[in-house]
């Protein structure tokens, strides 16, 4: 987003009317369609990461939490003091990944910025910052669910280590 400007700038527009490249009408075109490319493929990403982030990782995450909230419960009877490290852990990243999901909710409900390029920053600036606090979360999760409940490829598995 950053460098799409310079496709708008005098000198450059004259080089490409000046060898022929691009008449000025067709860069500008260009210069246009590529911000809409942009804004077009984070937002189908952002879609993406939210169906992502309900549909998979919270039922995984929200899982894994009742099994250990029943396995303390369950030791707690047993008369022992059950260690719930892990189920506050589980627990703050399910809250974390909530949070980040309103707030990408929030970043891509904005329309209607004053031209391509103010979208694209918008995009930019708030949607794609938006995503990584959701794949912050989910990262964080994948790292204490059970494998065998987690429903992606987990690093692990992508780098072929397991």
């Amino acid at each position: 987003v950053d460098a799409l400007p310079v496709l708008e700038q005098k000198d450059v527009i004259a080089v490409f009317d000046k060898y022929k490249v691009l008449s000025p009408r067709e860069l500008h075109g260009r210069y246009e369609t590529y911000l809409e490319q942009y804004c077009k493929t984070v937002n189908v990403e952002a879609n993406l990461t939210t169906k992502i982030a309900k549909t998979s990782i919270y039922p995984a995450a929200a899982h894994y939490q009742r099994e250990l909230a029943k396995t303390a419960t369950a030791l707690k009877e047993a008369g022992f003091t059950p260690d719930t490290t892990v189920l506050k852990q589980v627990t703050e990243f399910i809250a974390k990944l909530e949070s980040s999901l309103g707030g990408l909710a929030t970043a891509t409900s904005h329309h209607g910025a004053a031209d391509a390029l103010a979208e694209a920053k918008h995009f930019c600036t708030a949607v794609l910052p938006a995503m990584l606090k959701v794949r912050e979360a989910a990262d964080a999760l994948e790292g204490i669910v059970d494998d065998e409940l987690w429903p992606l490829p987990t690093f692990q598995e992508i780098l072929f280590i397991k």
